[in-house]
């Protein structure tokens, strides 16, 4: 019989993009286009809002504790459960109730917005290439996705005595979790599905009293432990771009009345650009395939660096943050693709940003923290970075989307 409990309450908040899928497809029709494109949806309650399933906050719980208390696995089977091989196994005694969506920003000016599908907007990503490595032909896919800045809330139950060593591993697997965060859904890898909580942890102690109800005692700060140190090897990268940057919106078809654009920018709004984390990594394994030719070494150590969709990646991107910047038209000449140069009459309008920061960690998880040449090459990637920065976006053959170290300063910010 349970005689006492903990309450927990915790306010998520996404700091990038996040995507959830519910096993569906669905069509998107365009306007200026005859066929539709296919996407992916996300999870919905009753309310039609995005919902964080229990079963993935719960298993990316348990995939940390693992991660960080490898010792510990007898505390753990109780917090999250045991399935042996003799088809037994116990339920675990932390119980994980689903997310319901509290907060979130506009999206009107995000890629393929539309009311119907309220809270979301929906990203294009190319499939890498397992044989090349790069951006394969005919295969881009769609994703409906969460923006950053989105609040969600979640209830826990937690089914172990005080004294018990279960409850001190909840303590510290929590206290981690508000420090760390928690990464859930597709393309975590990526930079997607990151969760940001801080203090936004609530316990409520009950204990079972002589009449056989609960009642409130009080509780000491339950996170209020040291969190483990992070065995994982990070590197921080910080840049700016003080010219235009572009990463082209493929929702924007016809221009708006009183809009001169016809190329136009991803963003979250009016003045904050979207760089979606597939596009970063893009670019970082792109650059690493190059030193490492240049350096004599298989190129193909990018691939299982970053991941192809046959094998997982060895190095996360996390906590990427882009700031604000100003919005700016520029308007440009057509290039002719046999002679190179200008073509008589072709001009077009691209709506760009201006003075724009980007911060971001490459870390090696456990997967990659076991190979003495991925931390040599994760090295030799972010030391050519830092001299000689990115290049981002379209039009980078023009000048556009020239990211440069901006120092080792604080995460952008918007």
């Amino acid at each position: 019989m349970v005689e006492e409990q903990f309450d927990i309450t915790i306010t998520w908040t996404t700091t990038s993009p996040l995507h959830l899928g519910n096993g569906e497809t669905k069509e998107l029709t365009r306007d200026g286009h005859n066929e539709p494109i296919e996407y992916a949806p996300v999870v919905r309650d009753g309310d039609d809002k995005p919902y964080l399933t229990g079963s993935t906050l719960k298993g990316a719980l348990n995939a940390l504790a693992e991660q960080y208390f490898p010792d510990e696995n007898t505390a753990r089977a109780v917090l999250f459960g045991l399935i042996s091989d003799q088809a037994q196994g116990s339920m675990g005694r932390l119980l994980v109730y689903g997310g319901a969506l509290e907060q979130a920003p506009a999206v009107d000016q995000m890629p393929y917005a539309d009311p119907s599908r309220p809270h979301t907007f929906i990203a294009a990503s190319t499939q890498i290439d397992d044989a090349s490595g790069v951006a394969g032909d005919h295969l881009l896919f769609h994703q409906e996705q969460v923006p950053a800045d989105a609040r969600f809330v979640t209830r826990m139950v937690l089914l172990v005595p005080q004294d018990s060593e279960a409850h001190g591993l909840a303590r510290r697997l929590f206290a981690l979790v508000a420090r760390d965060g928690l990464s859930i859904g597709k393309a975590t890898s990526a930079g997607n599905g990151q969760l940001h909580v801080g203090n936004a942890i609530t316990v409520q102690h009950r204990k079972l009293d002589h009449t056989g109800s609960f009642t409130n005692w009080p509780v000491p700060d339950f996170i209020n432990v040291e969190a483990p140190k992070s065995p994982l090897v990070s590197h921080a990268v910080y840049l700016h771009c003080d010219g235009p940057c572009i990463v082209r919106d493929a929702s924007v078809t016809e221009r708006q009345e009183g809009d001169n654009a016809q190329v136009k920018a991803q963003r979250m709004g009016l003045a904050s650009p979207l760089i979606p984390p597939s596009t970063i990594k893009g670019v970082l394994r792109s650059r690493l395939e190059w030193l490492l030719q240049c350096a004599g070494h298989d190129k193909t150590l990018a691939d299982t660096i970053f991941g192809t969709t046959d094998a997982a990646a060895l190095v996360d991107v996390r906590n990427i943050a882009v700031s604000d910047g100003e919005a700016m038209d520029i308007t440009s000449v057509k290039l002719d693709s046999f002679t190179g140069g200008p073509v008589d009459g072709a001009l077009f309008t691209m709506n760009c940003f201006l003075d724009v920061s980007l911060s971001f960690d490459l870390t090696i998880n456990r997967r990659g923290a076991v190979q003495e040449d991925v931390g040599k090459a994760l090295e030799m990637l972010v030391a050519e970075i830092r001299q000689n920065g990115l290049m981002i976006g379209a039009a980078t053959n023009r000048g556009f989307g020239w990211f440069q170290t901006e120092g080792e300063g604080h995460h952008a910010s918007g």
